[in-house]
């Protein structure tokens, strides 16, 4: 077993801006080959049924098995290139926009999933500031650790703003929350999907759903105290601790699945922007 020294080591190396890079980088080597056989599956339908979004937006017809087997090998190869031997800008560039047209490529069929986004704009962030030369490297280092913790707070603040913009008072008393844990996991039992083992004991508990709207909402909404450079020491690690619990009870209420912040990449950012205790590597606020 790994004692405590060893821990704390390889904790340092992945706060540190190139463990940070490697990391996100990583990650997208791993969900890309996951989700491979999702976005192959889906050139098989027609095109009537796709209704492109975000960048792909424009693009009036659908990607063809040719075109994501050569996205697919692009992003797993130059990602891999670039954690394994040169974290060069290059080929960091050209897995950022692969991944970008995959996931986008992937949310214009039905539902428009967002347990990819995050992901696919820490790269982007990651390829405009991943440095060139040694020459801008510091510069470059706390502004790629500032744009991804600012990245991440965003994303959960405006998740936050949209319940209450379009779910008004009829998400604030709880049962909207309800119905939509009831319904989700009921479809997923009637299409043969992974559904929660405890979403029918969950359903019956009314009055836990209005504490979970206000908890989710104080998640969400609070954020942006994970970047007050004075609280840091603080707030970024009980932030952090509360909204990775928020994602486990998404996992154990709904079965979803919200890998990149369970797996706590999400957050590294954050705490590297944070001085640490003897005040090495840490970069300024």
């Amino acid at each position: 077993m790994p004692g405590p020294s060893v821990i704390a080591s390889a904790a340092a190396a992945v706060s540190r801006p190139d463990g940070i890079r490697r990391l996100i980088l990583g990650y997208v080597v791993l969900w890309t080959v996951v989700r491979t056989s999702h976005w192959m599956a889906l050139t098989d339908l027609p095109d009537r049924r796709s209704s492109p979004v975000g960048p792909l937006s424009w693009f009036d017809a659908s990607i063809d098995e040719s075109m994501v087997v050569a996205l697919v090998l692009m992003t797993v190869g130059t990602a891999s290139y670039a954690v394994l031997r040169n974290l060069h800008p290059a080929p960091i560039g050209l897995a950022s926009l692969g991944f970008l047209v995959l996931t986008t490529h992937g949310n214009g069929w039905g539902q428009v999933l967002h347990t990819e986004n995050l992901p696919a704009i820490h790269l982007l962030v990651v390829a405009a500031l991943t440095p060139a030369a040694n020459l801008s490297r510091p510069d470059l280092d706390r502004w790629m650790i500032r744009a991804l913790g600012a990245t991440t707070v965003a994303t959960y603040f405006v998740a936050g703003v949209a319940k209450l913009r379009f779910g008004g008072e009829a998400w604030l008393d709880g049962e909207t929350l309800r119905l939509l844990v009831a319904h989700d996991n009921l479809r997923k039992e009637l299409l043969g999907d992974p559904s929660s083992p405890v979403a029918a004991v969950l359903v019956d508990q009314h009055w836990l759903f209005r504490p979970a709207v206000f908890g989710s909402l104080a998640i969400e909404l609070g954020a942006p105290l994970a970047l007050i450079p004075f609280g840091r020491r603080l707030l970024a690690p009980a932030w952090i601790t509360v909204a990775w619990l928020f994602h486990l009870a998404v996992l154990v209420s709904m079965a979803v699945l919200f890998l990149y912040p369970l797996t706590g990449i999400a957050f590294v950012a954050l705490m590297a922007s944070s001085p640490n205790s003897d005040g090495a590597d840490a970069p300024e606020a």
